[in-house]
């Protein structure tokens, strides 16, 4: 995916507590949320919030997590 620079937008200039700042969240690729983190004025509140989402976005596309969502799923498997 790529950085999507609207939200990247949102993320760096909106505090984390406005609803349209938690709405773009909702939106946001690992790739955004990595390039708003690189902001060196950003608050302590909003590195967390932000450091959060990304760690939850992580864990869901590890391939042990998916194999185990498959498994709960009825069993599906690859190629078939």
């Amino acid at each position: 995916m790529m950085i999507d620079r609207k939200i990247l937008s949102w993320l760096t200039i909106v505090p984390s507590g406005d609803i349209n700042f938690k709405n773009q969240l909702e939106d946001a690729n690992v790739e955004t949320i990595q390039e708003a983190l690189k902001d060196s004025s950003m608050g302590k509140t909003k590195k967390k919030v932000l450091e959060s989402k990304l760690k939850k976005l992580q864990k869901q596309n590890k391939p042990s997590t998916k194999k185990r969502i498959e498994k709960l799923e009825g069993g599906k498997e690859h190629g078939k």
